[in-house]
């Protein structure tokens, strides 16, 4: 299995609030493949998604994120706890966006690819954003997060 380019880069503060980055193997910007994990929202795991080798063959860079789940999110007292995966794939697609120049992605070449249920619904919230409990912005130089 391919090893990560760079491994459990925070995204947030919550322990589980990761992502590893694939870079494909190209001199020119590559596009992305966003990968949500399944899982339930109880279990589930970044590591080695099934299509890995492919896609970096393809040359399609690859991040694959772990979330709270629904254990994390009762704890933080979040209701719905689904909102907690939610707004992390939000969070996380915001921090891949803000380094997308340093780490040669396509503007504009974003695929995403979920392992459902978890996953699916993390996608729609994080893309749709039905929840508005935190602004997800457009990067800026002076603020590339929020």
């Amino acid at each position: 299995m391919p090893k990560p380019t760079q491994e459990n880069i925070p995204y947030d503060s919550h322990k589980h609030q990761v992502l590893d980055f694939y870079q494909a193997p190209s001199l020119q910007p590559t596009p992305l493949l966003f990968f949500i994990h399944g899982g339930g929202w109880m279990n589930g795991d970044k590591k080695n998604p099934d299509f890995l080798a492919r896609c970096l063959e393809s040359e399609i860079s690859v991040v694959s994120i772990n979330n709270r789940l629904i254990p994390d999110a009762i704890g933080e007292k979040i209701n719905p706890p689904v909102k907690a995966s939610q707004e992390d794939a939000a969070r996380a697609l915001q921090v891949v966006r803000s380094k997308s120049a340093e780490c040669r992605l396509i503007n504009g070449g974003l695929l995403v690819a979920v392992d459902p249920p978890a996953g699916l619904a993390a996608c729609g919230w994080g893309f749709i954003r039905k929840w508005p409990t935190r602004t997800v912005s457009t990067p800026s130089p002076e603020n590339p997060l929020d």
